[in-house]
């Protein structure tokens, strides 16, 4: 998964893994429903971004609701997009879990992979826990982001 989240854009598939097009915001609709979780989405998503902004914003709360799934599950969780000037934020919150944790192995690699395409897009991204014992994952991602680098 990491290779995956690190790998560059292919320039005209968006493929990273050379298995055919990743998906973009276009798939956040599934993504959520099929996700298991209590996912409520606000904001405007940005649908008219490019498709390397859209394919971290897909990532990142690809990621976010994977470790929610993993380390709180029955929580509620939260997807937010807003737009910024010539940026958007996409910012994913959850509450504390109902269930107790998966106990599942992390490496961590998740959200080092998300970081690093924000990154490369000229963005930002953060992770921590909430003072109410939740957690909160927001990324800023430049709407005209291209990728400066590998």
């Amino acid at each position: 998964m990491a290779g995956v989240l690190r790998a560059p854009d292919g320039p005209d598939t968006g493929s990273d893994t050379g298995r055919g097009p990743q998906p973009g915001l276009d798939g956040l609709d599934r993504l959520m429903a099929d996700s298991g979780l209590d996912v409520t989405l606000t904001g405007q998503v940005p649908r008219d971004a490019g498709p390397a902004v859209q394919r971290a914003a897909y990532r990142t709360v690809r990621e976010a609701l994977t470790n929610v799934r993993k380390h709180a599950p029955g929580s509620a969780v939260e997807v937010a997009f807003h737009r910024s000037g010539t940026a958007v934020e996409v910012t994913v919150a959850n509450t504390v879990g109902r269930h107790p944790a998966l106990g599942l192995p992390s490496a961590r690699h998740g959200p080092i992979g998300v970081r690093e395409r924000a990154e490369q897009l000229g963005g930002a991204l953060s992770h921590g826990p909430t003072p109410d014992g939740g957690y909160l994952l927001p990324a800023r991602l430049p709407l005209g982001g291209a990728a400066h680098g590998p």
